[in-house]
């Protein structure tokens, strides 16, 4: 959907759930001639888009994140730049609400989009080598895993994906967690665009199944399996 179709068809941008603010990103993005990368002019808009909800909404989270924010916007000065100057960017601004009422499930979606926000600032400035790609996230997964670090195994997952195995990781005896890791054969990226890759998991019984990637900042992450 174009921009001015939007526009057209709502006077206000309605963001009150992360979906809905996904959703306004994913137009705003249409609009652009990526002066720099297609990925660099995404993350900056991603960012420049969402950072106000989480200002907003999220207690504390302006102050949590002001240094990451800080660091972020210096390297990124010239895309960020650009793309401020740009007048869909600015008109997407013009019909952001941010003073809407939240429901407790709106606001724990948020949250959860915003803990995903600071992490991707925080790997544009400092990218782990450890999940710099699809395959090396999941190499550094299954090592955690094999190790009982399970830390490092949540952290090469997304947001959303922790919301479904963050209990499992944490509760799950060390020996289920080296077999689980030890169950895998191999992995195969077969598919992608952008941001995302698909990949085949063999394991050793033969049974084989599909696990997605999502680039987060500068790093790789496990957003399906």
């Amino acid at each position: 959907m174009r921009i001015s179709q939007r526009m057209s068809a709502k006077p206000k941008f309605e963001a009150s759930t992360f979906v809905a603010i996904a959703a306004a990103i994913a137009a705003n993005l249409a609009i652009y001639s990526p002066a720099a990368s297609a990925n660099d002019v995404r993350e900056v808009a991603y960012v420049l888009n969402v950072k106000p909800f989480c200002d907003a909404y999220v207690s504390g989270f302006r102050a949590r994140s002001e240094a990451a924010y800080a660091a972020w916007h210096q390297k990124n000065r010239e895309v960020v730049r650009t793309t401020e100057e740009d007048p869909a960017f600015q008109a997407i601004q013009r019909l952001t609400d941010t003073q809407q009422r939240l429901t407790p499930q709106q606001l724990e979606e948020l949250k959860q989009g915003c803990d995903e926000l600071l992490e991707r600032m925080l790997s544009s400035g400092s990218p782990d080598p450890r999940r710099s790609s699809p395959e090396e996230t999941w190499k550094t997964y299954l090592s955690a895993l094999r190790d009982s670090d399970r830390k490092l195994a949540v952290s090469c997952l997304t947001a959303e994906a922790r919301k479904k195995f963050v209990r499992i990781l944490q509760t799950l005896p060390s020996d289920k967690l080296g077999q689980m890791a030890d169950s895998v054969k191999s992995i195969q990226v077969t598919a992608g665009a952008g941001e995302i890759r698909e990949a085949i998991v063999v394991r050793r019984d033969g049974n084989a199944g599909l696990v997605y990637f999502e680039r987060v900042g500068d790093e790789w992450k496990i957003s399906e399996m």
